[in-house]
């Protein structure tokens, strides 16, 4: 990924404010549906490398990539801090949705919005107005070909 096109939000939403780093991916088409990547445990947004945009360009959609706290260039993780057993579950109840209200990311939006999680990014719950999840799991190396558009 370009670093610089890498830009941060500001949230309010974890037990202290953090700054998360995302990127778009082709976000001139403004009609199309978001793929949003979640990244496995130890993931960021390098570490996608090419491949969101890949997936984007073979499907015609935008994309969000985005590292959580304590990953990538977003806000590191305190050094005292331990994270709990359900952090991917307040990752996807309520900084998914908190990020995508800073990006003003609407519900009609949200209706289509496709997320792509990869290793443990899958164990999080969907937020209940994202509609479609494409989980892959290690050692499944990401790949167009083995991606489905659902528009279920």
């Amino acid at each position: 990924m370009d670093h610089k096109k890498t830009q941060f939000a500001e949230l309010d939403t974890w037990p202290y404010p953090v700054r998360i780093e995302y990127e778009w991916i082709h976000p001139e088409r403004a009609d199309a549906p978001i793929a949003v990547f979640l990244h496995e445990g130890l993931g960021s947004i390098a570490l996608w490398k090419r491949w969101p945009r890949s997936l984007c360009d073979r499907l015609n959609c935008r994309g969000l990539v985005y590292s959580r706290a304590g990953y990538g260039r977003s806000t590191p993780r305190r050094a005292d801090e331990k994270w709990p057993v359900e952090f991917l579950h307040h990752q996807a109840r309520d900084v998914l949705p908190a990020l995508l209200d800073a990006l003003t990311i609407d519900a009609t939006e949200r209706a289509r919005m496709r997320l792509i999680g990869h290793s443990d990014a899958t164990a999080a719950p969907s937020p209940c107005s994202m509609r479609a999840r494409f989980p892959m799991r290690w050692p499944a190396r990401p790949s167009w070909r083995r991606m489905c558009w659902s528009k279920t």
